[in-house]
């Protein structure tokens, strides 16, 4: 009696699941996108935070060891930070192909060649910002990579050497890690506009809120 649930149960899943609207897909992706948004403003004060301690370690004063461990784990949390926006990155792009092909599928039940053309025209620029946008993230994150790869190796050699005469051996790579942050952090404001322009194009304003009760008059 029990197994007969199962099939039952799977069969109530894909119905619902069918029953999804591409509006209920957008809201989905959008709420993705904008989640995204959060996170990659994370990210940027992550990339200040390890720029922050890597400029500590050449203050003078205080616990150089403190400023290293500050420093270790600082690149630590930015390497989390990255490998969590990798993984909402996968999620959302996945919801955004399924997006696009489902929009291909329910327009070819249009019967209005016209209205059909305009929905075939509305998908295509909205997957082109999604690839545009996709594009620039791959972009950005090469760029990130390589400023990334910098900031572990200064924190590698330090590891050896952290007297004054390791300080400075490490100080043109510090200084490129630097200026290549700037642009890292450029290119994940612009990813980040262009999310939340798409977000909002594609998601239902939700309804204005229920008018407060008029004050019963005197």
């Amino acid at each position: 009696m029990k197994r007969s649930l199962v099939p039952l149960f799977a069969s109530c899943v894909l119905v619902a699941g069918c029953a999804s609207t591409g509006v209920d897909q957008a809201g989905s992706v959008a709420a993705d996108m904008r989640t995204i948004v959060v996170e990659l403003d994370k990210g940027r004060a992550a990339i200040d935070a390890s720029i922050a301690s890597l400029d500590q370690l050449n203050t003078t004063g205080g616990d150089v060891k403190a400023k290293y461990k500050q420093y270790s784990d600082s690149l630590d949390a930015l390497d989390t930070q990255s490998k969590r926006l990798q993984s909402l990155r996968a999620d959302m792009k996945s919801k955004q192909d399924s997006y696009v092909a489902d929009w291909q599928k329910r327009q070819a039940l249009i019967t209005s060649p016209e209205l059909r053309q305009r929905s075939e025209a509305r998908k295509e620029e909205l997957a082109k910002r999604f690839a545009d946008t996709s594009a620039k993230a791959d972009e950005t994150r090469t760029k990130y990579d390589a400023m990334y790869k910098q900031l572990r190796d200064i924190q590698k050699y330090l590891e050896n050497d952290l007297t004054a005469n390791g300080l400075t051996s490490v100080g043109d790579t510090a200084k490129s890690a630097k200026r290549n942050s700037v642009d890292v952090k450029e290119g994940i404001a612009k990813i980040s506009d262009n999310i939340k322009q798409i977000a909002n194009d594609i998601d239902v304003p939700p309804p204005p809120p229920p008018a407060p009760p008029t004050a019963p008059a005197k």
